[in-house]
């Protein structure tokens, strides 16, 4: 690295793999829902890419990195091990049951 200056987001000329899931994403967007649409304005696209996100990507579409469940299904499927507590946005900072007697018996 000359004068101090670091690289950023790659390594080698190659993708870094932190970029690996967004970069899945927007292929996914690209050729599984646009697939070469236009759209009138910046609101008929961005409604586009949040029906994408509600109604296939989320509740339909399975992923491989959570075992071949819908990001939907793994959520439910792992909410007991989350001790029943599914996380809201941005963060959640209610307890479950299970966390709260953890607290009171410390």
């Amino acid at each position: 690295m000359a004068l101090g200056k670091r690289r950023g987001g790659t390594t080698g000329g190659r993708p870094s793999i932190r970029n690996a899931a967004m970069e899945r994403f927007f292929w996914s967007l690209k050729h599984e829902w646009t697939n070469d649409q236009f759209f009138d304005d910046l609101e008929g696209a961005q409604l586009s890419v949040f029906k994408y996100i509600e109604t296939f990507y989320n509740p339909v579409r399975i992923h491989q990195a959570h075992g071949y469940f819908s990001p939907d299904q793994y959520e439910a499927k792992n909410a007991p091990a989350l001790g029943g507590v599914k996380p809201t946005s941005p963060v959640s900072t209610s307890l479950g049951p299970s966390q709260s007697a953890k607290l009171d018996n410390s």
